[in-house]
């Protein structure tokens, strides 16, 4: 038996949960009626922004149709939709199911053209400028609502029938909802079963059986009145800061992890200053010719690879909606045995349009590249200059940049920050410090580590055989033009050597000719020009985003965390108010800047994660502070 079907009138069907995904021949008419009009989104759209949380994305009509009220009536406020699958739906399957509401085709097609091909994870969509916002949650409805740090205006509980679904109407799930609920948080559903009722009734909605859809007779409505539970999930020492809505903020930094803090926070109407020592954006690490964004594909789910799987999708979403000129599609060879297995398992999890495993004949059947091992095809993969990029963020982000202009001084001064530089002192509501290994200037315990990595500039002339496309190794070729490849980078943590040196360029010319050695002609390294630039990172290999603890009062309220007691005896975290970093970010800057930026630009204005509670804790500033205070003896 297959998992979908299709009825007689051309609705999906779920073989595994023997229910329909909407209703035969009204399903836009039911959910206009059961949840929009069920929970006044019309009205309440056109007074404030508003979270809506639903249970069983489906085809996504739900969303859909509430992204069509949002445009049909003013567009006034910004939209946030949080919505949970354990089974995406195909791209394929999508499009056929929107083809029966075709006066949603415009706004179906965007959504599929920013489906994550992942089936796990937190991935942000962003539409119409960032005022229209899916948070998707892949996975299991409980797991996920647990890695959830939000709180939500309105529910739509849309999961299939209570008969052949019962895990999502469950009471661990009703938990789940009313957590992540506030005093007045509304919800609607298309069933009326009274153990649903009572079971929503027992954990704080006051609940109502109302009048249901054409023959339905009833369905479900409430308002939450109960205890709210605040924070959630994160640990009180990662707990974090309540939002500060600012009106002004600086941003120190003007490279990847900068400009995408600065983009994220003018399209949510905050008024935006970028400081940077450089006479021009993206100078350092980030003003390479050419950069590589791909996620790290790794043998079994892991939290770091994870991690790079939803900030690739959110890229890959943002390069396109830049209109920035990219090269899809990167190989990734296994450099050794370890990493072929690796390949060999990871490759069950995912789907043959994300990422493929090639043998080495077909690498050279498919791409002509003659190579000694088997090579990772990532469909989504991408190249682009970073210096386009950084252009097309100070084009479309509404802030104002500062170049030549060193921060001399950061002083906080009655909950504002003073930013002195060459064009004199301002104040703003919220900084945040965006300097890779010159962000220790402003905050300290950030254990950075400066690697330098030197990159040459091949020419078309000193190959044989001119690539086609992006190929990493042990190092990584991407074709910068016609006419150039960048080749990088060597990986030298804690050396600050700017000068570009014969050895380094001899070893990568020798590593590229070992795995692929018809590629380039017989050249001498003192032939080739290059470049030394430098990158943050950390051990740990996560990069640091989000509000900068006070360290004193860390080192106060938690000096006997090493002792495990109970974790609800702890106060809440506490930060100095208004500062934030994004830093860290290390080879993977293209990768991981866009989501991290879009994750400050909601905690900062609205207190909304974006990312899960595991991720939000991984990249937490005051993790290397309560690692030293658990080892503490």
């Amino acid at each position: 038996m297959s998992e979908y079907s299709w009825t007689e009138e051309g609705t999906l069907y779920s073989e595994e949960y023997s229910d329909l995904y909407f209703s035969d021949g009204h399903g836009l008419e039911e959910t206009k009626h059961v949840f929009i009009e069920g929970n006044n989104i019309t009205a309440r759209l056109q007074e404030n922004d508003l979270v809506i949380g639903e249970l069983g994305f489906g085809t996504g009509l739900n969303f859909l149709a509430t992204w069509k009220n949002w445009a049909d009536n003013g567009r006034a406020h910004r939209l946030t939709f949080i919505s949970c699958e354990k089974h995406p739906l195909s791209l394929s399957l999508l499009a056929d199911s929107h083809e029966h509401f075709p006066e949603l085709a415009e706004l179906s097609l965007q959504l599929r053209q920013k489906w994550p091909l992942t089936e796990t994870g937190f991935h942000t969509l962003e539409f119409e400028q960032g005022r229209v916002v899916i948070l998707l949650l892949l996975g299991d409805v409980v797991e996920v609502f647990k890695q959830l740090e939000a709180k939500v205006d309105a529910w739509y509980l849309d999961g299939f029938t209570p008969a052949s679904n019962p895990e999502m109407w469950s009471e661990d799930v009703f938990k789940q909802i009313a957590w992540h609920s506030h005093k007045g948080t509304t919800l609607t559903s298309y069933t009326a079963a009274g153990f649903v009722r009572r079971g929503l009734k027992a954990v704080g909605f006051e609940i109502s059986r109302v009048k249901g859809h054409g023959k339905k007779l009833h369905m479900t409505s409430g308002v939450y009145q109960g205890h709210v539970k605040n924070p959630l999930s994160l640990k009180p020492w990662f707990q974090l800061p309540q939002a500060r809505k600012p009106q002004r903020v600086a941003v120190i930094g003007a490279g990847m992890a900068g400009l995408n803090c600065a983009w994220s926070l003018s399209r949510l109407g905050v008024e935006v200053s970028v400081y940077d020592k450089h006479r021009k954006p993206a100078a350092e690490a980030s003003g390479n010719l050419r950069g590589m964004m791909f996620p790290m594909i790794s043998k079994k789910p892991d939290r770091l690879g994870l991690f790079t799987e939803m900030g690739a999708a959110y890229s890959l979403n943002q390069f396109k909606e830049l209109g920035l000129s990219i090269e899809e599609g990167l190989l990734e060879f296994a450099a050794d045995e370890r990493k072929e297995q690796r390949f060999q398992e990871s490759v069950k999890r995912y789907s043959p349009d994300y990422i493929k495993l090639l043998s080495a004949t077909e690498v050279h059947e498919k791409f002509g590249i003659q190579a000694p091992c088997p090579a990772m095809w990532h469909a989504n993969a991408v190249s682009l200059s970073p210096l386009e990029y950084a252009d097309a963020l100070i084009e479309n982000g509404a802030f104002e940049l500062f170049l030549n202009s060193e921060v001399f001084s950061l002083q906080e001064d009655q909950q504002k920050w003073l930013v002195e530089s060459r064009h004199g002192t301002k104040e703003y509501d919220c900084v945040v410090i965006a300097s890779a290994c010159e962000s220790t200037r402003f905050v300290a315990g950030v254990p950075l580590r400066k690697t330098r990595g030197q990159l040459l500039e091949l020419e078309r002339e000193q190959f044989k055989d001119f690539p086609k496309q992006g190929l990493n190794f042990i190092n990584y070729l991407a074709p910068v033009d016609k006419n150039k490849c960048l080749l990088g980078a060597t990986f030298q943590p804690d050396d600050e050597d700017e000068s570009l040196r014969v050895e380094d360029t001899q070893e990568l010319l020798s590593t590229l000719h070992s795995f692929f050695p018809d590629m380039l002609k017989n050249i001498e390294p003192e032939d080739v020009s290059g470049r030394v630039s430098f990158r943050a990172m950390l051990r740990d290999y996560f990069p640091v985003i989000g509000p900068v603890h006070d360290d004193r009062a860390y080192q106060g309220r938690y000096a006997d965390i090493k002792h495990g007691k109970p974790v609800s005896t702890y106060e809440p975290a506490v930060y100095r108010p208004g500062l934030y970093l994004s830093t860290g970010h290390g080879s993977r800057g293209l990768t991981l800047s866009p989501l991290a930026g879009a994750y400050l630009a909601r905690q900062i204005v609205d207190g909304l994660s974006i990312l899960p509670v595991e991720h939000v804790e991984a990249v937490h500033p005051a993790r290397f502070c309560i690692q030293k205070l658990r080892k503490n003896k």
